[in-house]
């Protein structure tokens, strides 16, 4: 059993349930997916592949949007990576560099993130982008606008991740306050 990972997944799942509750309140439709797709199919014999179960996610999500054509959405993908609950946490948000809205939709999270940052360095304010296949798989073929949460413990290196605490109901706020403001930015500009 490999206890960071259960820290991880809790985490991120008490965050998506809060964030989700948090969404709901203020009209939106939201939808989780998280690792329930399984590893094999059918039987031991047959192993999913990470390109099927992507891909499974991808035609859940693209479906969704057809069904929701014309609404607000995004896609927010959160992976944590050995996080523990017990210092702080080192957030990065990326976006996918040929998405205009997959960019203000990352920048409009980021930005909240870096106003309840704990400390008070500057951030470079270069663009993260999708860099890893399997990102640049899921943004080249989802329809919606996409953009990724990374989280990770704190370090002192890092100079273009935000120091956060890792309170899960403080983080599902401010994720949620940077889709709200990335909604009325949207509205605006229509």
């Amino acid at each position: 059993m490999d206890s960071g990972k259960n820290v991880d997944n809790a985490f991120v799942e008490d965050v998506a349930q809060s964030l989700a509750a948090d969404l709901m309140v203020h009209g939106a439709k939201v939808y989780i997916l998280g690792d329930e797709i399984p590893e094999t199919a059918l039987n031991d014999t047959v192993v999913v592949t990470e390109n099927q179960r992507m891909g499974k996610y991808i035609e859940v999500v693209n479906k969704r949007y057809l069904q929701n054509s014309g609404k607000y959405q995004r896609v927010l993908i959160i992976r944590a990576n050995g996080v523990t609950e017990k210092g702080d946490m080192d957030v990065a948000v990326y976006h996918y560099n040929k998405s205009d809205q997959g960019q203000r939709f990352a920048e409009n999270i980021k930005n909240v993130f870096k106003k309840n940052s704990i400390t008070n360095k500057s951030y470079k304010d270069g663009n993260m982008i999708f860099e890893d296949q399997n990102s640049l798989y899921l943004a080249k073929n989802m329809l919606p606008a996409i953009s990724l949460l990374t989280l990770e413990n704190a370090s002192k290196e890092s100079n273009d991740k935000i120091a956060v605490r890792p309170d899960k109901k403080k983080f599902a706020g401010w994720i949620s306050n940077g889709i709200m403001n990335d909604y009325v930015d949207l509205e605006i500009e229509n």
